[in-house]
């Protein structure tokens, strides 16, 4: 298939996540070629349905990427996939063989029944942790696409981006049903914040049983790099509309994901958006050692490791997560604009703003004290 003069149906796999929600929006209010978007989810959000317009139909697929036939049904008849679909869980809330299924046999569900149904078009979510940080914690400092960075790994999520990442790109060029060439693309964003991102309603939601403080752990000098996620939706959006016109370019190649926003530790950057809602930062410096945090984590993973068969125990604090936010991890490249134009849509302070008044109007509806399910969508 490929560009047809009656319109274009694009399929998002994870549409009803993080990213995937916002990716709907963006398709329907930027890509003008659309005539119907199908939107594959487990976890259907039935307002959607309210998206179709004169020109476009939003159509809810419910289905699970792990299960090929109902991948293969969802995939049949479209243009272009963007398969977002996939579990983050980096503190054990899921078991090793749900992540390994969800992100390897998911995507390779996608590929296949891209091949037996002829579309040709694939832009897959990857993530900064197919590279790193690695678990020996060394920097990446604004890094590209073609720095050189010892990727070591063995934690179960970035394990399984990885492996899915490297089946995306090395299905490029693959024949597909009707004797054309798949092509396919990967993009990885770094750390992702904005509207419903519910990683950040649960610092809000810690932070009031502190008396609205959070304590200093990350010294400020170790700067991570974040992304808004408009932006990287609208990314995806060109990817996906420039992988039709320029396959040569885009085939088989992985982008990382940017904007303007600041490079700064989590912690710093955390209180970029929870500042203006009332949490204030106590300390200049980490109030506790490192060697402490480490002891923690440690005792933390014993400990879920001990209670695993009995309930889940997953503490925010772990050795990985404790490595990660303490390991520099930041991207400089302009790769993406080099092959197809993209510049952010929204600006640094734009982003930050919309995330402000989400998480405003989340605790003014929750009266301050809770802040909704706790998971770290896609």
């Amino acid at each position: 298939m490929g560009v047809q003069d009656q319109g274009l149906v694009y399929l998002i796999t994870g549409g009803c996540g993080f990213l995937g929600g916002h990716l709907v929006n963006i398709l329907l209010e930027k890509e003008p070629r659309l005539r119907e978007l199908r939107v594959f989810d487990l976890n259907l959000d039935p307002q959607m349905e309210a998206l179709s317009t004169g020109r476009v139909r939003v159509t809810l697929i419910p289905g699970d990427v792990t299960r090929s036939e109902e991948v293969a049904a969802a995939v049949a008849g479209v243009d272009v996939v963007i398969h977002t679909a996939g579990l983050v869980d980096v503190w054990g809330r899921v078991p090793a063989e749900r992540i390994f299924s969800v992100n390897v046999q998911g995507t390779q569900n996608v590929i296949d029944a891209c091949v037996e149904t002829g579309t040709r078009y694939l832009v897959y979510t990857s993530s900064m942790e197919v590279v790193g940080p690695n678990s020996k914690g060394d920097p990446f400092i604004r890094g590209n696409e073609d720095s050189p960075y010892d990727v070591v790994h063995k934690e179960v999520y970035p394990v399984s981006k990885s492996q899915a990442e490297r089946m995306v790109l090395e299905a490029n060029g693959r024949t597909v049903r009707g004797g054309l060439p798949l092509v396919t693309c990967a993009l990885r964003p770094t750390g992702i914040y904005g509207e419903k991102h519910q990683l950040m309603q649960e610092f809000y939601r810690n932070s009031l049983l502190t008396g609205k403080r959070m304590f200093r752990m990350i010294p400020p000098d170790v700067e991570h790099g974040r992304v808004y996620v408009g932006n990287v939706a609208w990314m995806h959006l060109l990817a996906a509309r420039e992988i039709q016109s320029q396959p040569k370019v885009l085939g088989g190649e992985v982008y990382y994901c940017y904007d303007a926003s600041p490079y700064k530790s989590y912690e710093d950057f955390n209180m970029e958006i929870l500042g203006p809602c009332g949490i204030r930062m106590v300390g200049s410096r980490p109030l506790v050692p490192y060697f402490l945090l480490f002891l923690v984590a440690t005792l933390n993973a014993l400990l879920q490791w001990l209670l695993r068969p009995l309930l889940t125990f997953a503490p925010l604090l772990n050795p990985y997560t404790l490595l990660v936010s303490h390991t520099p991890f930041t991207v400089s490249t302009d790769k993406a604009q080099r092959h197809f134009g993209y510049s952010p849509l929204y600006s640094w302070e734009e982003g930050r703003n919309r995330c402000v008044d989400w998480l405003r109007k989340q605790t003014r509806e929750t009266g301050g004290g809770e802040a909704g399910a706790v998971s770290e969508p896609h």
